[in-house]
């Protein structure tokens, strides 16, 4: 559609602009295009793809140059890793309120050491790491 590649060619110079020091324009666009993409197989919301990608670009272009280390706004980047599958349902519903304001806590998401059965394993990236608790 024209009026599309119209907006996303806006948006592009816009976010060139904003990533100016990081990035250059091929890089933005071709995160601005692969997240018009993504947006584009849903189909849901045809009049505002550009809109959403441009967001969705500049999310991700803010993240990548967090990580690579081009901007920094002196919050610590924080990442929550699950060495197991039943962790990430516990996680889910516990940081999903039943209404507003009131948490919902499942449980402990560890058995206390006398509920446990076995002691627990340590990841395999921790061997040789004390995993006396």
């Amino acid at each position: 559609m024209p009026d599309d590649q119209l907006a996303l060619t806006t948006a592009a110079t816009r976010l060139a602009a904003e990533f100016a020091g990081s990035y250059g324009r091929e890089t933005v666009e071709r995160f601005l295009h692969s997240s018009y993409e993504q947006f584009a197989t849903i189909g849901s919301i045809p009049h505002f793809l550009p809109l959403l990608a441009e967001r969705f670009a500049r999310q991700r272009l803010q993240a990548l140059a967090r990580v690579e280390g081009h901007h920094s706004d002196g919050k610590p980047v924080v990442l929550f890793l699950c060495t197991t599958t039943p962790g990430a349902p516990r996680w889910r519903s516990a940081s999903s309120p039943t209404s507003p304001g009131t948490p919902r806590w499942p449980g402990p998401a560890v058995p206390s050491p006398e509920r446990r059965s076995t002691p627990p394993r340590s990841p395999p990236w921790l061997s040789g790491a004390s995993t006396s608790w």
